[in-house]
């Protein structure tokens, strides 16, 4: 038996001391597939005529996508258990401590007159994002309440802007913070990491830290349920801006902050999602909503800010990496921005150490599925995971000839 190479067997564990198949040599190009179609469907929103135009834009079905009154629910027989348990603590909290509203919680109760800026409001807002990771020791931080807080403070500073502008209290107007585009990205990356704290098994809180949160309101139990409450905030600011009922536009981070959150969340219709979101920001980009009913800021001009990055396909990588047939995507994203890089010398989709890593996990989570509890039972399964294992060195090992070749880090392979 040949046992295989360190890094190969890394990767394909279960390939240790079986025979490894002769097998011709093969190129990247050979995986390469056509892009994907599209998914979804026109649909129209619930809010009338002027916004059919807007939700049917580049063939989405937005209002599945985002729509915060029907956020995507995950049927699985374990989405409804964390329901149920959430439903029980909440009950529970409230027999076993009466005075758990009286706690500490009262967080709720922030004073926003007290911040002199945005960019103090902003802040406190970062604070509590960076707390939905709860990877401090000990952890056991409540990240559905605290992001349901950070969201619930943006609400109420929205409404407080509103009001004062209705009223014409111009005293009012003159001294109050608005909330910008930050304000708005940091409650979108709360609910990204609480996406992921949930997915990890974490973030659930305890007795003594569970916030005095209404779980039935919130309607957040699942990691999937995280990232449809970031989807939903996202599409609140687009639609706004596209209606030019705001001035605050979304920009690439706030696109990619949702694409993020649904990688994080694993969900089995994440990379579906994620898809659809990137083909969106296209979409936006390319002035697709220009000229629409309903629209006021839809030019292409407005738009360039949301243009995909190589954070997005990144992003966008990492959910294919967790989709069964996400495999001959990745491949087919690397060679289009490899090309793109090449022919333009654009930094923003130029592909770096960790575009490559997510393909090679997508080599890796493809191999896995070939198995059996890790072994290969035929002799086909064997080639084809070492083929694949061949196919993600090489990816590798071009990075790393590169990185020589250039001295540019963006190429330097890493521990991942």
């Amino acid at each position: 038996a040949v046992r295989c190479p360190a890094s190969v067997e890394a990767f394909v564990p279960s390939l240790a001391g079986q025979q490894r198949p002769s097998s011709a040599s093969f190129s990247l190009s050979s995986t390469v597939s056509p892009t994907p179609k599209s998914v979804g469907s026109n649909a129209a929103d619930d809010n009338g005529e002027d916004t059919k135009d807007i939700n049917a834009a580049n063939e989405l079905d937005l209002d599945a996508e985002f729509d915060p009154e029907h956020m995507a629910r995950d049927p699985s027989a374990e989405a409804a258990a964390a329901r149920n348990r959430g439903k029980r603590n909440d009950k529970r909290k409230g027999e076993e401590d009466p005075s758990h509203q009286q706690q500490q919680h009262h967080e709720n109760d922030i004073d926003l007159k007290k911040y002199k800026s945005i960019v103090e409001f902003n802040e406190e807002l970062d604070k509590l994002a960076k707390r939905c990771l709860d990877n401090r020791p000990g952890g056991g931080e409540d990240v559905i309440g605290l992001a349901a807080l950070a969201e619930g403070m943006l609400h109420r500073l929205q409404h407080l802007v509103r009001d004062a502008d209705s009223e014409g209290d111009w005293a009012a107007v003159d001294h109050i913070i608005r909330p910008d585009v930050v304000t708005v990205n940091t409650v979108i990356n709360a609910w990204s990491k609480a996406a992921y704290s949930l997915a990890e098994g974490r973030g659930r809180g305890t007795l003594q830290t569970t916030m005095d949160t209404n779980m039935m309101e919130i309607n957040v139990y699942t990691p999937s349920d995280a990232a449809s409450r970031a989807m939903a905030i996202l599409k609140e600011m687009e639609m706004a801006y596209l209606r030019g009922e705001t001035d605050i536009a979304p920009d690439t981070t706030s696109y990619n902050s949702v694409v993020d959150a649904l990688a994080k969340s694993r969900g089995g219709d994440a990379a579906t999602k994620a898809r659809a979101l990137v083909d969106r920001m296209i979409h936006l980009s390319n002035g697709g909503e220009d000229g629409k009913d309903g629209v006021v800021n839809g030019s292409a001009e407005l738009w360039a800010k949301v243009s995909p990055d190589t954070v997005t396909y990144n992003s966008l990588l990492e959910n294919l990496a967790h989709s069964p047939e996400g495999l001959d995507s990745a491949l087919e994203i690397l060679a289009t921005l490899e090309e793109k890089y090449d022919e333009t010398g654009d930094k923003r989709i130029k592909p770096n150490i960790r575009t490559v890593n997510q393909v090679i996990n997508s080599y890796a989570k493809h191999s896995a599925n070939l198995s059996t509890k890790g072994y290969y039972k035929t002799k086909e399964e064997v080639e084809e995971a070492w083929n694949l294992a061949e196919k993600a060195r090489t990816l590798l090992d071009n990075m790393k000839q590169r990185y020589e070749e250039t001295g540019d880090d963006d190429f330097k392979p890493d521990a991942a």
